[in-house]
This record gives C-alpha cells, sequence and structure tokens, in this order.
C-alpha cells in the first residue's frame, strides 16, 4: 500500500545554499519526478506533479537502500561451475542476490593452477593442471554479512570434450530450445546423434542446437557425438536424458479483462447485421496437456450471472470440438453491455463459457468466459 508524504509536517534545509521545505525525514517537497529514495524505511517516489513523494514498504525482512528494498541477507545462487580444460582459457562469474551494499568475493583453498577469483566474482584464467578441485567460496556484503557455498570445477585433459552435463526437461508441444557446448580441439564443431534418437518433434542442428516441439513423452538416453574441424578430426561422445513432462494445460487469449470475480477472454469483434449474415470464423485456443483438444459450451457458472445477464453462443454460430467458432450472426438481441466493476471500461457483445478437455486419462480440463465484441472495447 502506498503512503502520500506530501502532507507531514515540514522542516527547512539548506539545499546548496538555497533554501527548501522538506518532509520529516530531509526528503525536499519539490523534487524531480520519478526519483526514489528511502525515508522512515519505506522507498519513497516522487510524484508525477514534482511536489510531494508517495511511499511504499518493503516486503518482510527487506531495508531500503539508496532508494529500493534489498534483503539484508546475501545468499550465493550459482550451485554449478562449467568444466575448464588444461590450456584452454577459463571464465565463469559467480552470482549471489540479496545483500547491501558491493559484493566481495573470496575461496578458500586452493584453486586451480592458473585459474584466480577477483573480488568481483569472476573465476578466469588458463588451468595447468587436470583434476577435481573442491572450492569453498565465500562472498560478503558492505556490511559483513557473508555466505559460503561448495562448488567443485573440474579441469579436463586436453583434447576434446562434449561439456554439456544435462539438458533441460521439455514440455510436450511447447518449443524447445538447448544448446550443446564442447571444449579443446579445433573450433568450429560439428554435432550429430550416434545413440538413441530424439523424441519426435526435436532436431539437432549441425552446431549443436536442439530446438523443436516435442511430440513425445517420456525419457529419452541420447548419445551426442562432437566433432571438430582438424583432418582427420577429432571426436568425443556423451550420453545425455531427454526428459519430455506433460506442460500444465492453459486456455490462451490475445486480450483479458478482469471481472475481479472471473476473467474474460476477448475474441475478434463480430459484425452483426439484421437480416444479413457476415460470415465470421476464429479459433479458441490452449496450450498444454496432451493434443488434441476437445472443446465445447458449457453453462455460464452461477457467479457471474448477477453481472452477465445473459449469456451463450449467439443463435448463428457453432463451436466445432477442434476449437472453431464460426458462422453468422443475424438476430442481435442477446447483445448485452457489462460495466468492468472499478473501471470505466463497457464489455459490449455476446457473452459465453467453453471448456477444453485435453486427451490425457484422465483428462485435464480448463473453463474459460470469452466475449464475442460486437463494438471496440473503451
Amino acid at each position: 500500500m502506498g503512503w502520500l508524504i506530501a502532507g507531514l509536517a515540514l522542516l527547512t534545509i539548506n539545499c546548496g545554499g538555497s533554501t527548501a521545505a522538506a518532509v520529516d525525514g530531509g526528503l525536499p517537497v519539490v523534487c524531480e519526478p520519478g526519483v526514489s529514495a528511502c525515508w522512515q524505511d519505506k522507498v519513497a517516489t516522487c510524484v508525477s506533479t514534482g511536489v510531494g513523494w508517495t511511499a511504499d514498504d518493503c516486503a518482510n525482512a527487506q531495508v531500503c537502500l539508496e532508494g529500493a528494498c534489498h534483503n539484508p541477507l546475501v545468499t550465493i545462487t550459482t550451485r554449478t561451475l562449467p568444466d575448464g580444460m588444461v590450456g584452454n582459457p577459463y571464465a565463469s562469474t559467480l552470482e549471489a542476490t540479496g545483500g547491501l551494499g558491493a559484493l566481495s568475493w573470496s575461496v578458500l583453498g586452493d584453486l586451480p593452477p592458473g585459474v584466480e577469483l577477483d573480488g568481483g566474482g569472476l573465476l578466469g584464467g588458463v588451468p595447468t593442471t587436470e583434476g577435481v578441485y573442491a572450492l569453498e567460496v565465500q562472498v560478503r556484503d558492505a556490511t559483513g554479512s557473508r555466505a559460503t557455498a561448495s562448488l567443485a570445477l573440474v579441469v579436463l585433459p586436453p583434447g576434446l570434450a562434449v561439456t554439456t552435463t544435462s539438458l533441460p526437461a521439455a514440455q510436450h508441444g511447447l518449443p524447445y530450445a538447448a544448446t550443446l557446448t564442447a571444449l579443446g580441439g579445433l573450433p568450429p564443431y560439428a554435432w550429430a546423434v550416434s545413440g538413441g534418437a530424439l523424441p519426435g518433434g526435436l532436431t539437432l542442428t549441425s552446431d549443436g542446437r536442439l530446438e523443436g516441439a516435442p511430440t513425445e513423452l517420456g525419457v529419452f538416453p541420447i548419445t551426442f557425438r562432437v566433432f571438430d574441424h582438424a583432418i582427420p578430426p577429432a571426436l568425443a561422445e556423451r550420453e545425455l536424458p531427454l526428459t519430455v513432462d506433460v506442460a500444465p494445460l492453459v486456455i490462451q487469449g490475445g486480450q483479458l479483462v478482469d471481472l475481479l470475480v472471473a476473467k474474460v477472454i476477448v475474441l475478434p469483434l463480430i459484425v452483426v447485421v439484421p437480416g444479413l449474415p457476415v460470415p465470421y470464423s476464429t479459433p479458441l485456443q490452449a496450450t498444454g496437456g496432451l493434443t488434441p483438444y476437445h472443446w465445447s459450451e458449457i453453462e455460464m457458472p452461477a457467479a457471474l450471472r448477477l453481472l452477465i445477464s445473459t449469456g451463450g453462443i449467439p443463435t448463428g454460430l457453432t463451436l466445432n470440438e477442434d476449437g472453431t467458432l464460426h458462422g453468422a450472426v443475424t438476430d442481435a438481441s442477446q447483445i448485452i453491455t457489462v460495466n468492468v466493476p472499478l473501471s470505466s471500461i463497457s464489455l459490449t457483445g455476446f457473452f459465453f463459457a467453453a471448456q477444453v478437455q485435453d486427451s490425457q486419462s484422465p483428462a485435464a480440463t480448463r473453463v474459460a468466459i470469452f466475449l464475442l465484441p460486437t463494438v471496440p472495447l473503451g
């Protein structure tokens, strides 16, 4: 909740030789619109008129510093480090969240020979000795708060190696993209599948990009092979399982209007001329679940009947099972106008409810309220 603080008791402060009014805490009443500052552990923002401020509380356990809320507890978010290779340049930046002020990094124990950690969190250099190095890294903020994490840095022997250690999970029917990585040898690299098979809908490009939308479910153990550009080429392989799960079923819509008790998906404008059928067609859309989808009209939910007095797909239109809504409407008697609560927006047209079921067993089901507008929103 915002607090208007322009009307608080005024103080007089000196600003470079001139006198200006200020609210308690030293904020000038006249300010640059949009500027933020800290005020009594709140974030104060200068209002658009440039006279006065609004203030918002920080979330629990957060404090205000330099005009923004911060988590005072610093936390290291880096969980794994990429592999290095003897004789190859290495660079990886450690990351953390929270803390106050600038963060400084250090390491407890020995780094691989040739690799250093700077105060900004950058691990860099050219490793000279292979092995697995157990690192204890530490980050400290400006107040002395600190956090530590145990990380392993693998330095591979010279040669060619696949450095991708795992693939992100994919979701059935949704776009997927991942890039394989390699180290050593003579770039550029060329990639291929040497064992197992990609799930349907995915392809592997020669430069190591996995992309597409998977059409099969399950765990797919796949062996990837990389070649370098030497003559004869060196090669390396690694098996990486790819998991394809079912994504949550979601009804999609280009424009949503919030009626407080429900959200309405606004479909393209329909033209209604009494006695003159004007063809109309639009698809209802969903993502996730398992295709094919099965659409049907349902009764308007009871919670909406007081707000939407008349509902249903108008005479002349048909909703196909695949979600296509088509036909022509010449009767305007079902057109109603609904005023959106707490706004000046009016919705005029035909309201109806529909559900979609996917092809899982048991099926996932979602319901939505739709508007076929007969006049533009406004």
